[in-house]
This record gives C-alpha cells, sequence and structure tokens, in this order.
C-alpha cells in the first residue's frame, strides 16, 4: 500500500467523505466514513450513512488503481465504471479481472477441503461450477 494514500486513510478515520462523482458528475451519492483500517490483514473497511452497509476493501484494489495510474502517468485513465467495463485498459477491468481469477480459486479451495467426496468441482470460464460425481 502506497505509505501516502494508508496515512491519508488512517488520518480520516471515523470522517464523514463523500465522493467526488457528486460534484464532478452530477450523480447521486451517500456519505461514508473510513471506520477500520486494518494494516497487517491488507484491507480498510468504510461504512454508507444512510444504510450503514459495511464494505471491506482490499490494499490490492487500492494498489492495482494506482499502478494503473502510474503506468499511464500523463495520460487519461479510464476508470470504466459508466463506460467500457469490458476493455482490459481500464482500472475496473484489472480489478474485476484479479478478483473473479481470486474468488475462482477460493471457491475451488472452499469445496475442495469442505465438500470431500460429494463434489467435484472444475474451473471453467473463470468461475467455479460444481457438478455431481460420476
Amino acid at each position: 500500500m502506497d505509505k501516502i494514500l494508508l496515512e491519508w486513510l488512517k488520518s480520516n478515520r471515523s470522517v464523514s467523505l463523500e465522493s467526488p462523482r457528486r460534484t464532478i458528475l452530477h450523480t447521486k451519492t451517500q456519505r461514508f466514513r473510513i471506520i477500520r483500517v486494518h494494516e497487517t490483514k491488507r484491507f480498510i473497511e468504510i461504512e454508507f450513512s444512510k444504510q450503514f452497509t459495511v464494505l471491506r476493501l482490499e490494499f490490492w484494489r487500492f494498489d492495482t488503481a494506482l499502478e494503473a495510474l502510474r503506468r499511464n502517468r500523463g495520460k487519461w485513465t479510464r476508470l470504466g465504471t459508466r463506460f467500457d467495463s469490458e476493455d482490459p485498459d481500464t482500472i475496473e477491468w484489472q480489478i474485476q479481472n484479479i478478483a473473479s481469477q481470486s474468488m475462482s480459486f477460493s471457491a475451488i479451495h472452499f469445496l475442495n477441503k469442505y465438500a470431500k467426496n460429494e463434489v467435484s468441482v472444475k474451473p471453467f470460464n473463470n468461475i467455479a461450477h460444481s457438478c455431481s460425481p460420476g
């Protein structure tokens, strides 16, 4: 995790924050606050003000976004959120790609560990599918 970003996250813990999308894109946003910065487990948790929903964001997501910004320094960097998220040049696609690979591996590991011989698991297109044995 970038040291400057980590310090900013820690110094803004419990501060009510709002996405810049409200000002830039004139969209509705929810206020949120950082409720936990867990350095050893490498994640933060944010809580949205209206619904008190807690969202965990792992450090690798920030690292991936910062890598893309550094790689494109001085050039436009597409986020991909409203525009083509299927484009590998967008930050969103890169994060989704890493997450889907990780989730596929986690699902396979979980099912192999806990399902024993009841279910056989085969990865298919980065998604874990289960099927009956035999």
